[in-house]
């Protein structure tokens, strides 16, 4: 099916710019005829420079930079865009009764002594970190694979220290993939693009008020070709569009850093929902 996209355009004072879209995301494709000699053109020794442009960046629209009748607009159609998610084919929903998906149970010491652990058990996944001498990180995810896609996930901290957690997207190693990052304590949430050459931020940390520095937070992340949504907590964050280093199918991976050192922490995954393909 199609997903209807909605962004924020603005840009200085000009009030043409100031709109809030709707589109869909069916691809648009351009023809164009190429120019081609005849026979009877003669040679031409004119060396020629192309002025084309390089690819424009990623455009990033944050909902608590607009007006509140804007965010008001933007939410409602944000609203209509995961309903028609909904209708997605299911390919997980999780909620952890038991492990009929298959969830990777094990435990493993690294060297230096830190030590990652995941099981399934009393209604989530947990994954448990142990760090030694500084920060330490642990992280898991099904084989399955998705291109377009909703997600949805509830997690939480068990005892809440500062952890930042991590939904690791359109992967295929750690040199490919995207990563959308949060902290309960600071309440900032980042994405990146991870390539051969190192991280590339997205959306640098930003202060998000929808994040519940205590108790369970719900994040929904919608993919689907250049365009990347993030809700939290049922909330339109940030929309990204022509974001195109990646569009192909990968896993995705919840990662939990651990940022203190000698210390415990366990993320529980309450729920884990989706759908596209």
């Amino acid at each position: 099916g199609t997903l209807a996209t909605v962004f924020y355009r603005g840009s200085g004072d000009d009030p043409k710019a100031q709109t809030t879209v709707v589109e869909s995301t069916t691809a648009k494709t351009e023809t164009s005829a190429a120019k081609t000699s005849t026979p009877s053109d003669p040679p031409t020794s004119t060396s020629t420079t192309s002025t084309s442009a390089p690819p424009a960046g990623p455009s990033v629209s944050l909902l608590s930079a607009l007006p509140a009748d804007q965010r008001e607009v933007v939410n409602a159609a944000a609203v209509q865009i995961l309903a028609v998610a909904d209708k997605l084919p299911l390919m997980v929903h999780d909620e952890f009764a038991n492990n009929d998906y298959a969830w990777p149970q094990s435990s493993q010491t690294f060297d230096g002594g830190i030590q990652c652990s995941w099981t399934v058990g009393q209604g989530a996944y947990d994954m448990a970190v142990h760090s030694v001498n500084g920060p330490a990180y642990c992280q898991s995810g099904l084989s399955k694979v998705a291109s377009g896609f909703v997600l949805t996930v509830e997690q939480h901290l068990r005892d809440e220290r500062n952890s930042d957690i991590g939904i690791l997207f359109r992967y295929t190693d750690d040199q490919n993939h995207y990563a959308v990052v949060y902290n309960q304590q600071t309440q900032l949430m980042s994405l990146t693009f991870v390539g051969p050459d190192g991280e590339s931020p997205i959306l640098a940390p930003t202060f998000v008020a929808e994040l519940n520095r205590s108790g369970s937070n719900q994040i929904t992340l919608l993919a689907t070709g250049p365009l990347i949504f993030v809700y939290v907590n049922e909330t339109l964050v940030v929309g990204i569009s022509n974001e195109t280093r990646i569009t192909s199918a990968g896993r995705i991976l919840i990662r939990e850093w651990l940022n203190e050192p000698n210390a415990d922490e366990v993320l529980s995954l309450t729920r884990y929902e989706l759908r596209g393909s």
